[in-house]
């Protein structure tokens, strides 16, 4: 099954610990292997935020993608990442995302 992405993410805003800054697995898009993802709310149907399993025993360590306003990331489908939600009342983290993916990699996401 195809897979292939490449994502950019332009931070229109900085993009800090505080607010919810990318978190990313460094190495885990050697494997080229696609983790398990679990919708975050029971179902795709409630929700489109995914989870996966990080495990420290495995050598997994989370690090952050600090993003001061204007500056890019850039990464594909094999690498772990996420973000948290914005603990900062008074912050925005706004991201204008980028996802080049093939036809069938869009319409196997909107199964």
């Amino acid at each position: 099954e195809e897979t292939a992405t490449c994502t950019f993410s332009l931070a229109v805003d900085d993009s800090l610990e505080e607010n919810g800054c990318l978190r990313y697995v460094p190495g885990s898009g050697l494997e080229k292997k696609l983790r398990e993802h679990k919708p975050l709310s029971g179902s795709r149907d409630e929700g489109h935020a995914l989870v996966l399993d990080v495990d420290e025993s495995k050598g997994d360590v989370v690090d952050l993608a600090i993003c001061r306003q204007g500056s890019v990331t850039v990464h594909d489908e094999w690498v772990v990442h996420g973000s948290g939600g914005n603990r900062c009342e008074d912050r925005q983290r706004r991201t204008y995302v980028l996802a080049y993916r093939p036809r069938e990699v869009v319409e196997a996401e909107r199964r």
